[in-house]
């Protein structure tokens, strides 16, 4: 093709490869009865990845095109309406963090702006990580079903 691969790659690229061969059902029976060679197979296997990250990397990088276009629109969008009535949002959320069980906001509080994991969260707290998973999810839950409130009562 007459292009190369950086090796940092290169080593992911095995590592991933690996890790699929791992994951395929019958890989040895696969090997032994193919119409191919074993190199063939992998070869294509490892074709294919790097094709596939290639899409990927074009895709993200029109993905990033587009929002350089359009970061300088919504630039313009910032009137005074807007700014108020994204202060008046964020000051309901605020109040809903405020007024939700105890528990669930540590939890909410540590992990989203703390930055703790649930492991942590669960050692600082005292219960299991278990518990921390389902208090973040009720914290979630919560804050969703508040934001679709303040977001019809804004349509209204």
């Amino acid at each position: 093709m007459g292009w190369s691969v950086p090796q940092d790659q290169v080593d992911d690229l095995v590592q991933e490869l690996f890790t699929r061969l791992m994951g395929v059902d019958g890989l040895e029976q696969k090997m032994s009865v193919r119409t191919g060679s074993n190199r063939s197979y992998l070869l294509t296997m490892a074709n294919n990845m790097i094709v596939d990250r290639q899409r990927k990397s074009q895709v993200r990088k029109a993905y990033l095109a587009e929002q350089r276009e359009i970061e300088p629109r919504r630039m313009d969008e910032r009137t005074p309406e807007r700014i108020v009535a994204a202060q008046l949002e964020l000051e309901a959320m605020r109040s809903v963090i405020r007024n939700m069980r105890l528990n669930w906001r540590v939890a909410f509080v540590l992990q989203r702006f703390g930055n703790m994991s649930y492991e942590d969260i669960a050692i600082h707290m005292g219960v299991t990580v278990r518990q921390v998973e389902r208090y973040m999810v009720r914290a979630m839950r919560r804050i969703r079903e508040e934001r679709r409130k303040i977001e019809a009562a804004g349509e209204t």
